[in-house]
């Protein structure tokens, strides 16, 4: 899986999804003069893509500094079951608006991009989600910063990547001693 997406330091693929809860359109040109993360998640992934989440969080807290928007891969939602799985996400949505500190812009901090037809992911060059979530970094200037896929139980790899772009390496313990996250900071590109 490691060489499919779209290569660093190329223009991120032009895209536009409106956000569930907040109806925020996101888009390369929405997101222009910011740092912006992408974390790519479906049903069985999204757990560890919160992961991703909160360990950019906690080095970047501030939505001015990195804008982090989760793109869920809905194409295998069979279409009877659609009105569900929207209600589902507009679910996850208040259930994360409730969490944010006060003073805390839902619209800024809680993006949620349904992707029914898995064209984000195309156009991203991810192949699939539903073994691991996967995460792409764009810059201020649009260009991809990289990219790389999560790992089952905190193992993550970083694919595409230019020279250290962010340093973000949890490691699992052996099943057997317990499961345990060693947390390094990140740091992003252009931050």
């Amino acid at each position: 899986m490691g060489t499919e997406f779209v290569r660093a330091g190329q223009p991120a693929p032009k895209f536009k999804v409106k956000a569930v809860g907040s109806g925020r359109e996101i888009s390369p040109e929405a997101l222009a003069g910011q740092v912006a993360v992408l974390v790519f998640v479906n049903q069985d992934t999204q757990r560890d893509g919160r992961g991703i989440i909160k360990a950019i969080r906690e080095q970047y807290p501030s939505a001015s500094q990195v804008t982090i928007a989760t793109a869920v891969d809905l194409s295998a939602v069979p279409i009877i079951l659609k009105g569900m799985a929207e209600n589902a996400l507009k679910e996850s949505y208040q259930k994360s608006v409730a969490r944010l500190a006060a003073g805390e812009e839902p619209a800024a901090y809680v993006i949620i991009l349904p992707d029914w037809k898995g064209e984000l992911l195309k156009a991203f060059g991810i192949k699939a989600v539903n073994k691991q979530p996967a995460f792409v970094v764009i810059d201020r200037q649009g260009l991809i910063g990289g990219g790389g896929y999560g790992r089952r139980r905190g193992r993550w790899r970083r694919d595409n990547a230019p020279a250290n772009p962010w340093h973000y390496w949890p490691v699992s313990r052996p099943r057997h001693v317990g499961h345990r996250l060693r947390r390094v900071p990140v740091t992003l590109p252009m931050c």
